[in-house]
């Protein structure tokens, strides 16, 4: 069966804990449709490829180890290149993701056709996994939305869920 949500990552120099919980809030998720592509960006790091290589045991982890430090954005674009779910899912290596993400970010875009990309609010954590700031707002307002996406972006990267077809058409990252 084709997957529904193809969930792509990159990793580079994370430590064994940060990937493994990473990885851990993706395989239990809900939503169980799911490819997830891990694209290990260090070659010299024989730490996190043997540690990957333990995950690639489940049919729904695809990995891709890089000859060479291709950086983020190239790593994520062979991911996106070799996925075939109907959504692509972002996540990074050192984040962990709540285990009904993936269903409420798939539900919602299918009961709104219109709508061709989420993202959700977010949780800062320290790198003992224990939250240090809550639930950081989210702008809803389109007068200080239109004011504050002058300068930058307020999308939350790894927590992005975005028609496939149309990141596709873009031409990725």
């Amino acid at each position: 069966m084709k997957p529904l949500v193809s969930v792509i990552m990159s990793c580079y120099n994370e430590t064994e804990k940060e990937l493994s919980e990473s990885i851990n809030s993706i395989l239990s998720q809900t939503f169980k449709n799911i490819e997830f592509i891990i694209v290990d960006d260090n070659p010299t790091n024989t730490t996190l490829k043997n540690l990957l290589i333990k995950y690639g045991n489940d049919k729904r982890v695809k990995l891709v180890f890089n000859d060479t430090n291709l950086g983020l954005a190239q790593s994520l674009n062979k991911a996106i290149d070799i996925s075939t779910g109907e959504y692509i899912a972002r996540m990074d290596a050192d984040d962990i993701s709540i285990t009904e993400r993936l269903e409420k970010q798939y539900n919602y875009l299918e009961t709104h056709k219109d709508c061709a990309m989420v993202a959700t609010n977010r949780n800062d954590i320290d790198e003992n996994s224990q939250i240090i700031r809550e639930k950081a707002a989210l702008v809803v307002s389109d007068k200080i939305l239109r004011q504050i996406t002058r300068y930058g972006s307020i999308i939350t990267h790894p927590s992005v869920m975005i028609k496939s077809n149309l990141l596709k058409a873009l031409g990725g990252y």
